[in-house]
């Protein structure tokens, strides 16, 4: 018999917000994650899965703020595992999932969920995949790991100054793919989690080059 998820709860939203003070890229950017979350919500509530995420007019504020607000909603809501969809810069030819961690612990179901859904997308996306927590990425604070009472993961599948992954965001495909593949990967935590399962053994991760 299959493992029901249905009696679980998972935030999802894009990053950042569409506030006029925000730089052009990162409106474009939330736009760009914001259909892909749209789509990732309907994905999940189809499979019975309850899927939360903020009401759209929290992202006409500025992103500090509607960040703010985001947290308070994953944190008055019991969730399983929330999840941010962003894209990364900076030039890079990979994709990242990343997790909390402070230098000396980290989430271990966060890191989970991040090694799921990167998986995930690898299998998609002709680029490698590394799951990474915030201190082996170089990032001291990152508030919606730092602050998420549950499980939490930032999704960043492509860079928006790279060429071959532009090409990708700017396509048709870019919304279904973003939201099909960190689809798998949170269904798949999920049912294990449900089940009890054993972590995994975890392979070797890449280092991270920028």
């Amino acid at each position: 018999m299959e493992t029901r998820t249905d009696e679980m709860r998972v935030f999802v939203s894009a990053g950042h917000s569409r506030h006029a003070d925000n730089e052009e890229g990162l409106i474009w950017e939330h736009t760009r994650c914001a259909e892909a979350s749209d789509v990732l919500l309907k994905m999940l509530r189809d499979a019975n899965i309850e899927a939360i995420s903020p009401c759209p007019s929290v992202f006409g504020q500025r992103s500090s703020d509607a960040l703010t607000e985001k947290i308070d909603l994953i944190n008055a809501s019991n969730c399983d595992l929330a999840v941010e969809l962003r894209l990364a810069s900076g030039g890079g030819n990979y994709g990242r999932t990343v997790f909390w961690s402070d230098g000396e612990q980290e989430s271990e179901q966060g890191a989970w969920a991040s090694e799921l859904i990167a998986s995930s997308m690898e299998e998609l996306l002709p680029w490698r995949f590394d799951w990474v927590s915030m201190t082996d990425m170089g990032r001291g604070n990152m508030k919606f790991l730092d602050k998420s009472n549950c499980p939490s993961v930032v999704c960043e599948p492509a860079f928006k100054d790279h060429s071959l992954h532009l090409d990708w965001i700017d396509s048709k495909q870019f919304v279904t793919d973003y939201a099909s593949s960190v689809y798998i990967g949170i269904r798949s935590f999920l049912m294990e989690s449900k089940g009890h399962a054993q972590r995994p053994p975890s392979p070797p991760k890449l280092t991270v080059i920028e």
